[in-house]
């Protein structure tokens, strides 16, 4: 199927608009956005839905860097 133009490739159905309203609509009610903000009518196809921390591979060692960026508020400032 050949599309006219751009339009028609990037704006989903009326049936896809309001399917992704209704989801986006039911996220907003509940202010729950442990799965993010994007409304997904149904589960996607390449998101894994668990992962193992015993077997799941880690970055090369030359990659892993053991640093905290957080700042330490527990000693009092020195700058008067």
């Amino acid at each position: 199927m050949a599309a006219a133009d751009v339009y028609a490739l990037v704006v989903p159905s009326v049936a896809r608009a309001l399917t992704l309203n209704k989801a986006y609509r039911a996220i907003v009610q509940e202010q729950d956005y442990i799965f993010g903000r994007d409304a997904m009518p149904e589960p996607p196809d390449n998101v894994y839905t668990h992962i193992d921390n015993a077997t799941a591979p880690t970055l090369p060692e030359e990659f892993v860097y053991d640093w905290d960026s957080r700042l330490d508020w527990s000693r009092p400032s020195q700058r008067r």
